[in-house]
């Protein structure tokens, strides 16, 4: 009678690591502002969550590929000469040293529990952090979003000067707000901009941009704000520290005493716009359009230039920098 043959055990896969919510909430942010359409914040959501998984399976695939491939020399290595060498110790000889050094093992083991205890209790409580963080962002901006929606579509924002102050009020809180992160801040703007409450352009025949919310004095520091619509904003004496910029339009915009400082405006159009008394230091601006822009007051000697248009009167090299910036000038 032959004995029955083993069953074959099933391959178990290891869970993936669970995704950040700040890289989820990011990936959610370029699915909203790429979408012709409009969707809900759920499936933008669940659609980038289900985009990122994808694409960490593609790369733990990978990398348990290339791990595998780098292992095979050190197989070899233990089969040639390892396991050879191995043969030549005494088995008694070998124990007698294990056994000399366990107590110093268990007393390393000992002294390693409470550092391994409090790294997991941080990790554990930074991670929470974040996530509690996340949830109070997009309750703060859900419950703003809900109360612009309502003000405007009563339709009398752009005429009520005393609901216009009120609405001004509440954006500069809620961009003050510790729990708004740079994607939280981008998602605000761009909602103002979309409904046009930042700047209407004159039509032909009228004289001037109406403003309706203005923007003077707000938080924009580390905002996202790529390709951002700013077209005759006013955005005097605002904090855009080490916001991006890149690619936005600022064209005719008031940034007259605004903080700029380590922002990257690589891309973005200035012409015509109001520059005068800012901080520009440690600013990346190449390739980005300041024509005709008033920079009375501005300094440009700190500032990243490459393919930059610059107005006449700044006797500056518009590819200055290009070389440290990594641009070919060709």
């Amino acid at each position: 009678m032959t004995a029955p043959k083993p069953s074959k055990k099933t391959k178990s896969t290891k869970p993936l690591a669970p995704i950040s919510e700040e890289a989820i909430r990011e990936r959610a942010h370029e699915l909203w502002r790429s979408r012709s359409r409009r969707s809900t914040s759920e499936e933008d959501w669940n659609e980038a969550k289900l985009q990122l998984e994808k694409e960490q399976a593609a790369r733990l695939k990978g990398w348990r590929w290339v791990a595998s491939l780098l292992n095979q020399p050190f197989l070899m290595l233990e089969k040639r000469v390892w396991e050879p060498g191995a043969n030549l110790v005494e088995r008694a000889a070998f124990f007698q040293i294990v056994e000399r050094l366990s107590p110093v093992f268990e007393a390393i083991g000992v002294l390693l529990i409470p550092v391994v205890v409090w790294y997991a209790t941080q990790s554990y409580q930074e991670q929470k952090d974040k996530q509690d963080q996340a949830v109070r962002q997009q309750e703060a901006i859900k419950t703003y979003l809900s109360q612009l929606t309502t003000v405007f579509l009563d339709g009398k924002i752009k005429e009520d000067k005393d609901l216009q102050s009120v609405t001004r009020a509440s954006t500069l809180a809620l961009l003050k707000d510790p729990s708004l992160d740079g994607n939280g801040k981008g998602q605000v703007i761009g909602f103002l901009s979309e409904l046009k409450l930042i700047a209407i352009e004159p039509k032909k025949g009228e004289a001037k941009t109406q403003i309706v919310i203005s923007l003077a004095r707000a938080d924009l520091s580390g905002a996202d704000l790529r390709s951002a619509d700013l077209r005759s904003a006013d955005l005097s004496d605002v904090n855009l520290s080490s916001a991006n910029l890149r690619g936005s339009n600022l064209s005719r915009a008031n940034l007259s005493d605004v903080n700029l400082s380590a922002a990257d405006l690589s891309a973005a159009d200035l012409s015509s716009a109001n520059l005068r008394g800012a901080d520009l230091s440690n600013t990346n601006i190449s390739r980005a359009n300041i024509s005709r822009a008033d920079l009375r007051g501005t300094k440009l000697r700190f500032v990243k230039l490459c393919k930059t248009k610059l107005p006449p009167s700044a006797k500056v090299n518009p590819d200055r920098d290009c070389k440290e910036l990594g641009i070919p000038t060709q």
